[in-house]
Formats: structure tokens, C-alpha cells, sequence
């Protein structure tokens, strides 16, 4: 393997590890506060590019770029899910009592599929040019 395609495993790694923290840490975030705080969708496009860069050692590549890129795209999706799920819990508990709630799972793939379901209503223009310039930092 040549020297930028050897990063992409520690790349990717990085990549993944950045969107899942990064997406819980801003899915948080909209839960206290019940606000996107789109500055923050951006940021995960800076924490994928550098946990990327880092763990590939420096290497850089059209690969590793798209790697990063991905990565901040899918924080952005993890952070939706999370705050969708929190929502979603809040409303079953409203609606149909607390104990229903209690049974809205994060990893229940009904409530996935709701979340796909939902996803096109979820999304603002604001939404897309936090997630385009999340993509560019990267």
C-alpha cells in the first residue's frame, strides 16, 4: 500500500469515533437548549477532518478527505437521531404515559424507521448550509 492509502483505516476509525461523539455531544446540546445550535453542526466537520488527520498520522488524501467529510455528515445525522429520540420519548409520554415512554429505545429499529421516515421534515436550509460548510471543514 502506498503512504495515503495506508491512513485510511486509522482514518476512517477516526472518522467514526468523531461522528459518534461528536453527534451525541450536539444531539445534547438541542436537547438543553431545544435549539440547533448549527454553529456546532459545523464543528463536527473540524473534529471529523482533525481526529482524521491525526489518526492517520498526517497523511492526507483525496480518500481520507471524503473519509472526513462522511464522518461530519454522519455526526450530523447521529445528533438529529439523538435529539429525535429524546423528543419522540417526550411526546409517547405526554400522549400515552410515561410508562410507553419508557419503552422508546434509541436502538429500537421501529423508531429508526420513523426517524428515516421523518428525516425530509426534520431538515431546514439552514440545515444545509451548516451541514455544507461542516463538509468543506472537513
Amino acid at each position: 500500500m502506498g503512504s495515503a492509502t495506508s491512513g485510511i483505516g486509522p482514518g476512517l476509525a477516526g472518522a467514526l469515533a468523531a461522528a459518534l461523539v461528536g453527534g451525541i455531544v450536539w444531539g445534547y446540546v438541542i436537547i438543553k437548549t431545544d435549539y440547533e445550535v448549527g454553529f456546532l453542526a459545523w464543528g463536527l466537520g473540524f473534529v471529523s477532518g482533525y481526529a482524521v488527520l491525526t489518526l492517520a498520522r498526517g497523511r492526507r488524501s483525496v480518500e481520507l478527505q471524503v473519509i472526513a467529510s462522511v464522518g461530519a455528515v454522519l455526526g450530523i445525522v447521529i445528533g438529529k437521531y439523538v435529539a429525535y429520540v429524546h423528543f419522540f420519548q417526550d411526546y409517547v409520554g405526554a400522549t400515552f404515559g410515561e410508562e410507553f415512554a419508557s419503552r422508546v429505545s434509541y436502538f429500537d429499529t421501529q423508531v429508526v424507521r420513523y426517524f428515516v421516515d421523518d428525516f425530509t421534515s426534520l431538515l431546514s436550509g439552514f440545515d444545509i448550509v451548516w451541514c455544507v460548510l461542516a463538509v468543506a471543514t472537513a
